[in-house]
């Protein structure tokens, strides 16, 4: 079990991609897009690659960390708490946190050490810790304010492992970023009984009626637009969002397929 508490990237995995769904949809949203803009901003593909990874190794440590803390500590504050792990795992956790917390940080040392030895900008490093600190305040808090700290949560985990790649005027490029995913899905969290800031009926968030169908409908209209408007060097986006868009529409068609069979 020390694995799955230890080992980067296992317990995100074991927790939030259980489905073959969640992962698809891991791959899909968040690994397409930023490999995708890595070929595409990139100067050097290789030598950006290797940097890709290491920041995304780096931004899921930092990410585990707070998932860890949210499912063993966060949890005993909620009034209704969402249980990842059952009683024995959580006790295996507290018993052993210093061998999985030290295991941990060395992980994280190697991966800062390797980012050093790649020269990564230190714009993302800024970020690394913005992000803790952040999810640090994320599990303390429990307020509407946790909506707006989510969607910063979210936007780091785009922005950490591509913002080496940007610089000057295409920093203007990472709102198209935040169109990918932070945007959508803070406006379905928006529409939870603890937020209540937007109705489940809103069109954009109504997952039932075609909700991120619309989404990405409307996110491809325009970036489409502003790429032929402005001759701005954003047809990557186009691409990404036009895959966002078919792949919403083929899980829709799946999951009514089903309800048509059940």
């Amino acid at each position: 079990m020390i694995g799955k508490f230890s080992i980067l990237g296992k317990y995100f995995i074991s927790t939030r991609l259980k489905s073959k769904g969640n992962k698809v949809a891991f791959l899909l949203f968040y690994l397409f897009p930023i490999i995708f803009l890595t070929y595409s901003y990139s100067t050097n593909f290789t030598s950006d690659f290797f940097q890709v990874l290491t920041l995304i190794a780096l931004t899921y440590s930092v990410y585990e960390f707070g998932y860890l803390y949210n499912d063993t500590i966060t949890i005993q504050k909620e009034v209704e708490p969402t249980l990842r792990l059952n009683q024995i795992e959580i006790s295996f956790f507290k018993e052993n946190i210093i061998q999985i917390l030290s295991i941990r940080l060395i992980t994280f040392v190697t991966l800062v050490m390797l980012s050093l030895y790649l020269v990564i900008d230190i714009v993302a490093f800024i970020l690394l810790i913005l992000l803790f600190i952040t999810f640090f305040i994320y599990n303390n808090v429990r307020n509407k304010l946790n909506l707006f700290l989510h969607f910063i949560l979210v936007s780091l985990k785009y922005f950490i492992p591509i913002i080496p790649l940007f610089s000057g005027e295409k920093y203007l490029d990472l709102l198209f970023v935040l169109m990918l995913y932070p945007i959508l899905n803070t406006l379905e969290r928006a529409t939870e009984k603890r937020f209540s800031y937007i109705s489940p009926d809103f069109f954009l968030v109504d997952y039932k009626n075609y909700g991120r169908i619309y989404y990405y409908s409307i996110t491809l209209l325009l970036t489409t637009s502003y790429w032929y408007i402005f001759d701005r060097e954003v047809f990557s986006f186009v691409i990404i969002f036009s895959t966002m868009l078919i792949a919403r529409i083929t899980a829709q068609i799946i999951v009514k397929h089903r309800r048509h069979y059940e």
